[in-house]
């Protein structure tokens, strides 16, 4: 995989997009003022497919009305939802790291806040996802109701970052089966406990997962409704979770412990950049990176690398907008990225 400036959805079917129109391509060089020379993307020219469709984007995402068939909420300011969204978008949401904006007044497009997809079924073409009533837009959110409607857009695929990896390996998985499944272990805090069920249903058929889920921030029957029944000492089972307190030191520390003196395929961390960046660099020291997975936490406003608002320099200077671009786990901490 390329490292750095790679979009997440270099030729794909919303490639060419508007940074390719405004001359500010992450991954093709002519379209972001250089030559040939400097092209280091081995897919589908995004020059040539630009010129062939008349320098015209692909508008894949479309803002659209979705009915809210379900609605529980777990306390105040925490509700699930399920949407409505038919079955082809609700496969492209089955996807890890895949997020999509939901908007609750029609008349405000600002209102757009992104959330992170928990489940996709894809034969009812729902989607299900967690919302947490923070602020304006996704307090606004929680007034939806059963057969009401909000406005979405998407789906995104840059929720998580190392999200292509793993993707990769799910597919690979599907075509060349292997006697032994691989090990996955999956952190996750409040929030990022929606990000983490869509990983384990993408895996759980390919890998042995192992959640630990912290539920400082969430209420004990939405953690027993989405991540499994919390299993009892000595007893397997592959659905439940194990639960951990982050803020405990001595916690902590066994955590780094169990990452590091297991041989995981992928260790998927998701939670603030905080703890990212506490168990990241602890991985790092030991070299043990090249599969790390954590979640996006900059801040997603248009998700099309237009408004700026996810945008930072990296240590060369450079400016990367990050709701496009996608890197593995090991890059984003060697690099200084995080803000933890």
């Amino acid at each position: 995989m390329l490292q750095g400036n790679w979009c997440v959805d270099a030729g794909g079917e919303n490639c060419p997009c508007f940074l390719a129109e405004g001359g500010a391509c992450l991954t093709c060089s002519r379209l972001a003022g250089g030559g040939c020379e400097d092209c280091l993307w081995s897919g589908v020219c995004v020059a040539n497919e630009y010129e062939q469709n008349g320098r015209v984007i692909r508008l894949g995402r479309k803002t659209q009305y979705v009915a809210v068939k379900r609605k529980k909420c777990y306390d105040e300011q925490t509700a699930v939802l399920a949407l409505d969204v038919g079955r082809g978008m609700a496969q492209r949401c089955s996807l890890p790291g895949s997020y999509v904006f939901l908007q609750a007044d029609e008349k405000i497009s600002w209102s757009q806040a992104p959330i992170s997809v928990m489940r996709a079924e894809v034969q009812k073409g729902w989607i299900w996802v967690l919302i947490k009533g923070i602020s304006v837009k996704t307090k606004a959110l929680l007034k939806a109701e059963e057969g009401g409607k909000l406005l979405l857009r998407g789906p995104y695929q840059n929720g998580l970052f190392g999200g292509f990896a793993l993707r990769q390996f799910g597919f690979a998985s599907r075509r060349e089966k292997t006697k032994e499944k691989p090990q996955v272990l999956i952190l996750a805090k409040g929030a990022g406990l929606a990000p983490a069920v869509l990983v384990r249903d993408f895996l759980k058929e390919r890998a042995h997962i192992r959640l630990l889920l912290d539920t400082a921030k969430l209420t004990d029957s939405l953690a027993k409704d989405w991540a499994g029944e919390k299993g009892r000492a000595g007893e397997e089972k592959e659905e439940a979770y194990e639960p951990v307190k982050l803020e405990l030191a001595r916690e902590r520390e066994q955590i780094c412990q169990l990452m590091r003196g297991e041989d995981w395929r992928f260790i998927c961390i998701f939670a603030s950049d905080y703890y990212l960046a506490y168990f990241g660099k602890s991985l790092l020291s030991q070299g043990r990176c090249g599969s790390l997975v954590l979640s996006n936490n900059f801040h997603l406003c248009c998700g099309e690398g237009i408004c700026g608002a996810c945008s930072i320099e990296d240590q060369k200077g450079q400016t990367r907008k990050m709701c496009k671009c996608q890197m593995d786990g090991e890059t984003l901490l060697s690099q200084g990225l995080l803000h933890g």
